[in-house]
């Protein structure tokens, strides 16, 4: 090989080198952006799901504050409903009155006879119609 071959050569091979560099910089630079992303998104997926978790708790705190509340209300509800219910002889006609189904009047009658009684045990208010 001659004085000029190899110089041509050493040429390319540097010429190569450079690419190369440029192209591995650019790799290590695209691969650096993806391991930040990701990191982004464990870090963030990690926050989300932990203001998740506060607001659920939150959320049910407030909820079972609220039932506390609503509970002598509702016992009124279901005090209402019994008489209704003793005034107009049938759950249907107490459904029709106040614009619910005939199965929640039974619902509502069945937790006024607990309220009572401590229990769903002995009375048959709860039935669609009054016993023969």
């Amino acid at each position: 090989m001659t004085r000029r071959s190899r110089s041509r050569r050493a040429d390319a091979e540097r010429q190569a080198r450079l690419a190369k560099a440029a192209r591995d910089a650019a790799r290590k630079e695209h691969e650096q952006a993806i391991e930040k992303a990701l990191a982004d998104y464990f870090e963030a997926r990690v926050r989300a799901e932990t203001i998740r978790t506060a607001a659920r708790t939150k959320a049910d705190a407030a909820l079972a504050d609220g039932e506390r509340a609503a509970a002598e209300s509702m016992t009124a509800v279901r005090l209402a409903i019994r008489t209704l219910r003793d005034l107009c002889g049938s759950n249907a006609e107490v459904a029709e009155l106040c614009g619910v189904s005939a199965g929640d009047i039974r619902e509502l009658l069945l937790e006024a006879r607990a309220d009572v009684n401590g229990s769903s045990q002995g009375d048959d208010s709860a039935r669609d119609e009054p016993p023969p």
